[in-house]
């Protein structure tokens, strides 16, 4: 047998690793269309920064999270 031909043992169970992963390689969509698509933009209103996303295909405008 070579090194590596055997798995290391799974600690963490299938949900919990599915969801782990959903969290960090998921992509974000538009909440409307459910385009991929969308700008980061930023702003000030009433002397405060903020940010949002715009949709490219709808415009639609969503806060940052």
């Amino acid at each position: 047998m070579s090194k590596g031909s055997t798995p290391r043992p799974f600690s963490v169970s299938n949900e919990e690793y599915s969801s782990r992963w959903d969290a960090i390689f998921s992509k974000e969509s538009c909440p409307a269309c459910g385009n991929l698509n969308f700008h980061t933009c930023r702003g000030i209103k009433n002397g405060d920064h903020f940010s949002y996303k715009e949709c490219e295909r709808c415009k639609h405008q969503w806060d940052k999270k």
